[in-house]
């Protein structure tokens, strides 16, 4: 169970966020209008919600993506099941952080288009709002939760993937310069044979 008691059923939160991002197809996110549901549901949970001020300020970086996943969150949580538990998760925390800095954190690579097409990344996107909640998954251990969001990682699995580029890259690099000295010792012997 998670710091406050809070678990959400895994399947109930991947095919909201899944029915979600298909309703979403085609569309653009209208960043005014998320704001004023955003705030009207905190207002109804009797959460705090942010500023203008503060809104503009978490989300000055705002790509269209992380707009997309603004409304994917909002919409669970304003038109869903899911809302009790959303706000029980959301007791005593900034509301517009578990959405607004999640949007544009932990899940930033989580386009909708890759949404739309792939069940793990609903999956990823599911167990790491519950975890940036503060929520567990119902049946998991919190030991067990956090081996599987990071099983499920696409932006680990793209650090890797670059870290191993990187590493490729320089012993590519490495392996040219030994080539460059042994060509130029060897210039340098050939030379040295056709004085003499």
């Amino acid at each position: 169970m998670a710091a406050g008691g809070v678990n959400f059923d895994l399947a109930a939160l991947t095919e909201q966020i899944r029915l979600a991002t298909m309703d979403l197809a085609g569309r653009d996110p209208d960043p005014a209008l998320l704001a004023a549901r955003l705030s009207d549901g905190l207002d109804d949970a009797k959460l705090p919600r942010p500023d203008v001020a503060e809104w503009g300020r978490i989300t000055k970086g705002f790509d269209k993506e992380a707009w997309n996943r603004m409304a994917i969150l909002v919409r669970v949580f304003r038109e869903t099941p899911l809302r009790d538990p959303i706000v029980q998760a959301l007791a005593g925390k900034p509301g517009a952080d578990a959405f607004a800095g999640f949007c544009s954190g932990l899940s930033q690579l989580l386009t909708l288009e890759l949404l739309q097409k792939s069940p793990f990344r609903v999956e990823e996107l599911a167990r790491k709002w519950a975890h940036a909640l503060g929520a567990g998954i119902a049946g998991e251990t919190p030991a067990e939760s956090r081996r599987k969001m990071e099983r499920l990682d696409f932006g680990g699995v793209l650090k890797n993937l670059q870290a191993a580029d990187a590493d490729r890259a320089t012993r590519v690099k490495k392996l040219q310069e030994i080539e460059a000295k042994r060509l130029k010792e060897q210039q340098e012997a050939y030379d040295r044979a056709g004085r003499e």
